[in-house]
């Protein structure tokens, strides 16, 4: 089977999805060896202003390699189907980060805080493409290092406080206050 390596994210540019794009696209042209082994699946919603950088994206598909999705009502189910998960971050750690280990899913990012936190997979300092795509190649290369950092973001999930099912909670129960004030 293939490894896949995923990104759920808003398309706008600051949230960079159209980078996996570009680490895709990296792959595919300079590692063709990896074409039917590695694909790729980027999702997430958009709104008027980021609509153009969805449509870049889009129109950069690859069928059979890179799968360009919009918004996705179960973004749990389609996480569960990620081998890797690219965050390239410009912000601090994030859910984004935090959601995919929960499911064993080791990261790839550069969010710099990660490395004094509960983390399980690759710092890459910078924003390079080809840096990015090696370490995807890494994974694939070797699945005992893959397996290793998979099982290691499951047990620190498991011995912490945080879960998928808390995080819908607390997002559930903010939203119900916020439509209590206005509705």
């Amino acid at each position: 089977t293939k490894m896949v390596v995923g990104r759920i994210a808003r398309w706008e540019p600051s949230k960079m999805s159209q980078f996996i794009v570009d680490v895709a696209h990296y792959i595919y042209k300079n590692h063709s060896d990896y074409i039917n082994k590695i694909s790729f699946i980027v999702a997430g919603g958009y709104d008027e202003m980021s609509k153009g950088n969805y449509e870049h994206c889009l129109a950069r598909k690859i069928p059979g390699f890179l799968d360009i999705l919009g918004f996705v009502h179960d973004k749990y189910s389609l996480l569960s189907q990620y081998h890797v998960y690219v965050n390239p971050s410009q912000n601090e750690m994030n859910y984004a980060t935090i959601e995919p280990m929960s499911f064993g899913i080791p990261v790839i990012t550069n969010e710099f805080e990660m490395r004094e936190k509960c983390f399980s997979g690759f710092v890459i300092d910078g924003y390079s493409v080809k840096d990015f795509a090696e370490k995807v190649i890494f994974y694939y290369d070797n699945p005992e290092i893959y397996e290793r950092h998979s099982l290691e973001s499951v047990e620190k999930f498991n011995d912490s406080n945080w879960s998928v099912e808390k995080n819908i909670r607390s997002w559930s129960s903010l939203y119900e206050k916020v439509y209590a004030q206005f509705y």
